[in-house]
């Protein structure tokens, strides 16, 4: 599962941030998981009370806030959000999907979130040309540790 990696990511930079820190502990991680990445957060959490498990990080509670794409045309101004495609998407599912090991279909974007780019188009002019406010999959906003 990607998110087992996902996770292991973030425990990584979370115990290296703790121990040049001199932290005895960490206690709190907020992160921003983006929208697009479409992570299951359960499977996430999952990964995440298990890696730190014998780390500074154990016992630490992990906070994930959801970064709603929202998306701006660059040809006609347009601005549209996921939730305003989502025919789209369960089309591109469809079309583009990716069998996990569990069955389950995900999309490209789900292994490599910019892939958005080559997925979808503006749906007032059907230009490929526009900007996205997320840049990251996954960014650690908060470090909480205990010294």
């Amino acid at each position: 599962m990607h998110e087992w990696s996902i996770g292991k990511a973030i425990v990584d930079a979370v115990t290296n941030f703790a121990k040049g820190k001199n932290a005895r502990r960490v206690l709190r991680v907020d992160i921003l998981v983006s929208e697009i990445a479409q992570l299951d957060l359960d499977v996430l959490r999952e990964a995440y009370k298990i890696l730190t498990q014998g780390t500074l990080a154990e016992g630490s509670k992990l906070n994930i806030e959801i970064e709603k794409a929202e998306f701006t045309c660059n040809n006609c101004g347009y601005k549209w959000t996921l939730k305003d495609i989502g025919d789209i998407f369960s089309d591109l599912a469809k079309k583009y999907g990716i069998v996990d090991e569990e069955g389950t279909i995900d999309l490209p974007t789900h292994y490599m979130p910019m892939a958005i780019h080559a997925l979808i188009a503006c749906p007032q002019c059907k230009s490929m040309n526009f900007s996205l406010n997320i840049t990251r999959s996954v960014e650690i906003k908060a470090i909480e540790i205990e010294r």
